[in-house]
């Protein structure tokens, strides 16, 4: 035990004096075996590499106390581990265009820990830099967090095939870039969070069983994605949402093949973008709001049974709405306030249901429904609008079991 600990702390020294004394330098730190750790501070280096590789089980490269620091431009670090409930942290700072990268990867059948679970976390400050975290498969709720700080800046995280991974990624000021993926994981939470303007943020997740995935956007002209493909019928826990505040934001939300699931996007201010597409889902549920001038809300559900469309325009004026379903037993629910809007509602298939409702001056609407209906299970339409200069457009098909109410005062 003894032997170990001095290893470990004769490690640690030879990799500080060396980084002291590196100028376009590098160091590099090898552990093989259980319960090792190693601290390296390597700064004033321009152009200077740093690596770590760690292979067995409960091994630490850094912490998120006491990081692996590399202060410096140019310059690259990289940490590997290989092996199970291993722990690493890393920072970058003092520079631009740095790279940093966390890998860290458990064989299949690796013991499962309920108090040492794998985390890495990676910080980064400065300009141009680019971050990476991966972690695969790792059996139990592996951890990934990178934190930029800076403009320019890349960053991606990756985990597949964890058991309820969990993966952050935050990026403050203007003109960053991120991209977060989770893959045949289950009960997976993937989080992107901007705050600046230009920036963008894609999110996917894909054969995640009850997945959670969220993109938080501050600032003006911000694109965000967020991609759910194959998360698991009926489980009635896939949700994604997209929350923006700001101008001229663009907001992009896919579901494929998931059932059960429900998608959300918040938009506050002008001139926003909001879409979702929902493609063969069943008791599924979309909500788009949006409050101020100028918004355009796109929303799609296709090849569903009983999925729900809701969509919420407040507060504004020249919003638009246009809304399409197909499918079986859907239900759309539409309403803005304001003046000069518009809303366009297309619902194909069978014992469908549509509530729209306007108030203010100068809006329109149009609905077309078109399905078989019966006597006790009807395509039904529900249209209020109040206001001044309004237009209302309801066309019904199918040959039965069709229901219109309308009122205009």
């Amino acid at each position: 035990m003894n032997a170990r600990k001095t290893f470990v702390a004769v490690a640690v020294l030879a990799a500080l004096s060396g980084a002291a004394a590196a100028q376009n330098g590098s160091v590099t730190s090898l552990q093989s075996g259980s319960y090792n750790s190693v601290v390296i501070d390597q700064a004033g280096a321009v152009g200077s590499y740093l690596t770590v590789e760690q292979t067995g089980s409960n091994n630490s490269a850094g912490s998120t106390a006491l990081a692996v620091s590399q202060s410096s431009a140019h310059s690259t670090l990289a940490i590997t581990q290989a092996g199970s409930l291993n722990n690493a942290g890393a920072s970058q700072s003092g520079g631009e265009r740095n790279t940093a990268s966390i890998t860290q990867t458990s064989p299949k059948g690796a013991p499962v820990g309920a108090s040492n679970n794998p985390q890495a976390l990676l910080t980064q400050a400065g300009s141009d830099n680019t971050g990476a975290i991966v972690q695969d498969n790792n059996q139990y709720r592996s951890l990934a967090t990178l934190r930029q700080t800076g403009t320019g800046n890349g960053g991606w995280v990756t985990q597949q095939g964890n058991i309820g991974g969990e993966a952050n990624l935050s990026q403050n000021n203007a003109n960053n870039r991120a991209w977060l993926t989770q893959t045949s994981s289950s009960s997976g939470f993937a989080g992107i969070s901007q705050d600046g303007n230009g920036n963008q943020g894609t999110l996917n997740q894909v054969h995640t069983l009850s997945a959670y995935a969220s993109v938080s956007q501050v600032g003006t002209g911000n694109v965000a994605s967020n991609n759910q493909s194959n998360t698991g019928p009926n489980l009635g826990g896939s949700r994604a949402v997209i929350s923006q505040e700001g101008t001229s934001n663009v907001a992009t939300l896919v579901q494929d093949a998931s059932s059960g699931s429900r998608v959300t996007i918040d938009q506050q201010n002008t001139a926003n973008v909001g879409t979702v597409n929902q493609l063969a889902t069943g008791f599924s549920t979309a909500t788009l709001q949006q409050v101020g001038v100028g918004n355009r809300g796109d929303l799609r559900q296709e090849d569903g049974f009983r999925n729900n469309l809701t969509a919420r325009q407040n507060v504004g004026n020249d919003n638009s709405v246009v809304a399409y379903q197909r499918g079986t037993e859907l239900n759309a629910d539409i309403a803005q306030a304001g003046n000069l809007n518009v809303v366009n509602s297309r619902q194909t298939g069978d014992f469908n249901e549509a509530t729209l409702a306007q108030v203010g001056s100068q809006n329109s609407l149009t609905l077309n429904q078109s399905g078989t209906g019966t006597r006790y299970f009807t395509n039904s339409a529900r249209v209020t609008q109040t206001g001044t200069a309004l237009n209302a457009n309801v066309t019904q098909a199918g040959g039965a079991g069709n229901v219109a109410v309308i009122n205009q005062r």
